[in-house]
């Protein structure tokens, strides 16, 4: 397909994961819920992996395949995040600009799937 590198989709999604990764971890309650926030982390890093991978495939079908994969790890990273913010783990602040971040990641991925999707019917 291309370098994924160069896709705006994954730029996006490695800056969100990024972002996720950094998320502050000084608040007590977050020390003492590793394991979600090790599962958010892991959701984050996951879309932008599977894109990259999604990219490498040889035909339109296996990419298809793993950018619909990452599309579910959006979604999952979406809940998990709504968990934390729910159980006060991560701030409101953190919760408004990842949420921004996963609209964006969200929608051009969507827009990919589609073009791709289009290229594939007779």
């Amino acid at each position: 397909m291309g370098n994924y590198f160069d896709l705006k989709v994954w730029q996006q999604a490695k800056d969100l994961a990024v972002r996720i990764i950094l998320l502050p971890s000084d608040n007590p309650p977050l020390k003492k819920e590793y394991s979600l926030m090790d599962q958010i982390k892991r959701s984050a890093v996951s879309i932008a992996s599977n894109i990259a991978e999604g990219n490498a495939m040889p035909t339109t079908k296996h990419s298809l395949h793993f950018f619909y994969l990452a599309k579910g790890s959006l979604a999952e990273l979406s809940t998990q995040l709504i968990i934390a913010r729910d159980a006060r783990l991560i701030s409101e602040n953190d919760f408004h600009g990842t949420g921004q971040s996963i609209r964006s990641v969200g929608i051009l991925l969507s827009k990919l799937i589609q073009s791709l999707s289009n290229t594939q019917r007779p």
